[in-house]
């Protein structure tokens, strides 16, 4: 679990955060510039559900945000949504639809997974099954944290792969047992299939392309001075 705070040196009660904004790894944030206001906390859980719950229910020990953003990259499984389409979900009817809205993010449904989802044929099929425009795997786990506290809590997430495409290598061969990622394991299965690195590289640069779409819409959303005055 890591933390990053916007004013951690300015000997700010940090427990009257105003938002927390929940990434399951560095490379998810890594366009994402924290505003001085509101005052904005990001929690870097690891990925997966369980990583996901055990950092959040850490970190709402000490901290008690008005709202908690669960963020990151989603796989496509609506074919209409393109690679870097920001997409939200607030089904609590929480006061901020309006403000996210205008970023031009789309309202979604999201599917949870407890594993990668890595062809278009899964995708396809998720799709026909849950009939949810993206799939992820912490959002609800955080959610549930978030509810049983009565925090309000909204998912937006970006398009990373569409629901058209494969991933460049099956990432479930090299999970931990919790749902996080083996990085010598996945470093070893590279070795073994050299062939994927051209995809690999690839991969790489259109998730830096969905990284900066979700880091420029949660900058204009957050941005507004009175975000949790009027809701």
């Amino acid at each position: 679990m890591t933390i990053s705070r916007a004013l951690a040196l300015s000997g700010e009660d940090r427990s009257a955060s105003s938002a927390l904004v929940c990434f399951a790894v560095r490379e998810e944030a890594q366009f994402f510039t924290v505003p001085n206001y509101p005052v904005t906390d990001v929690l870097i859980t690891g990925i997966g559900a369980q990583r996901a719950s055990q950092a959040v229910t850490g970190y709402l020990v000490a901290h008690q945000p008005q709202l908690v953003l669960t963020c990151g990259f989603a796989g496509g499984l609506n074919p209409k949504h393109q690679l870097g389409q920001v997409l939200y979900d607030d089904t609590d009817g929480g006061p901020f639809q309006n403000r996210i809205k205008v970023t031009g993010a789309l309202s979604a449904k999201f599917v949870h997974s407890d594993r990668v989802v890595v062809t278009a044929g899964e995708k396809a099929e998720r799709h026909r099954t849950s009939g949810a425009d993206a799939v992820e795997m912490e959002s609800s786990a955080i959610a549930s944290v978030c509810r049983e506290r009565g925090i309000p809590v909204m998912v937006v997430r970006v398009i990373s792969d569409t629901a058209s495409e494969d991933l460049p290598m099956d990432f479930n061969r090299y999970s931990t047992p919790d749902g996080g990622l083996s990085m010598p394991k996945l470093l070893l299965g590279i070795a073994k299939s050299p062939s994927t690195v051209p995809q690999l590289i690839q991969f790489q640069g259109r998730l830096k392309q969905a990284a900066r779409s979700l880091g420029k819409t949660l900058e204009r959303f957050l941005s507004s001075s009175d975000l949790f005055r009027s809701g």
